[in-house]
This record gives C-alpha cells, sequence and structure tokens, in this order.
C-alpha cells in the first residue's frame, strides 16, 4: 500500500510521462482493484505515469516475466517470494495486506462436506502449484493432523472455472 501511495503522491515529471510495466498474479483480487480505481480515475496520468499492465493467471508466470525483464513491479502473494531464492531477479518491497484471512473453501450446498474434517482425502481446486491457495491446503492438512498431503490438487487458474467445475461433479453415490 505505501508504494501505491508513493505512486499516487509522485509529482509528475517534466520530460514525459514515466512508463511503468506492472504484473498481478490474479487478476480477481480484490486489493489488486486499486490499480483499476487509478485507471478507471486517471490518476496514473495525473502524476506523469503510463501504466503498461500485464495480468497474469499465476505467480510463476509473473515470476518468468521478471526473469524475461517484460514487468519492473509485480503484485502477488507471498509465496511469490520464494522465488528469489530460486535465482528470480525480484525482492519484495511492500506488503499490502496482512494474514490471508480473506480465504476459504468452497463447496456446493448439497455437498455432503459439512466441516474440515469431511475434506480429508477430497479433491481441492487451488489456483497454480506453489500458490497462496496451494500453500493453505497443504497448511491446513498438516493442522488437522494428515500431514501435508491430507486433499488431492487440482489447479485451476482463474475463478470462473472453478465455480463451474464444482457445478459439474457428480454427486457421491448414496
Amino acid at each position: 500500500m505505501g508504494l501505491l501511495a508513493a505512486l499516487l503522491v509522485a509529482p509528475a515529471g517534466a520530460a514525459g510521462p514515466d512508463t511503468v510495466r506492472l504484473g498481478r498474479a490474479s487478476s480477481e483480487s480484490f486489493l489488486f482493484s486499486l490499480i483499476d480505481i487509478g485507471v478507471a480515475e486517471h490518476i496514473w496520468e495525473r502524476v506523469g505515469i503510463v501504466l503498461d499492465q500485464s495480468a497474469f493467471e499465476s505467480d510463476s508466470q509473473q515470476q518468468q516475466a521478471f526473469a524475461a525483464g517484460r514487468i519492473d513491479i509485480g503484485f502477488g502473494s507471498g509465496p511469490a517470494m520464494g522465488y528469489r531464492v530460486k535465482g528470480v531477479p525480484a525482492i519484495g518491497v511492500a506488503e499490502i495486506y496482512g494474514a490471508p484471512a480473506n480465504m476459504a473453501i468452497v463447496v456446493p450446498p448439497s455437498s455432503p462436506i459439512k466441516s474440515v474434517r469431511d475434506l480429508k482425502g477430497k479433491t481441492l481446486s487451488v489456483s497454480s502449484a506453489g500458490s497462496l491457495t496451494d500453500w493453505l491446503l497443504h497448511e491446513t492438512s498438516r493442522e488437522q493432523g494428515w500431514g501435508p498431503d491430507g486433499f488431492q490438487e487440482l489447479a485451476i487458474a482463474s475463478a470462473v472455472p472453478r465455480i463451474a467445475t464444482m457445478d459439474s461433479a457428480k454427486p457421491p453415490a448414496p
């Protein structure tokens, strides 16, 4: 949030607008909508910034863009910082959100799953391997005493196909 605020109050340069190549690992994040508000309200233009945006379906795709020199700034989740250890030329400079308190495991209303205990051995979708949702899934399994692999995971990048997959799942036989 501090980085965003600094960009908003920076004076426009006399030499013309600066282009900032911004990537985000999810186009569905509520917090990242602040970027879109800046575009819609022409805030970036007023402070002399041309925003060149790229949306990626996963943190790993965004990290590839960093490595290729295609983006200058990226918005992603905490697990993306692990890529630095693997040699990706990126550093973390700001945290815009604390603990992942806005995450939930969602099941259809007709599902026999009524509690976390009922999830053992089930298939749950994550946005991508190594993502925040993937990490949270493994942590939930560990906290339940099932080890890191008490669930099967299915990587589906965005919410619309995840919901469609959930809706199309056949209910268990009686």
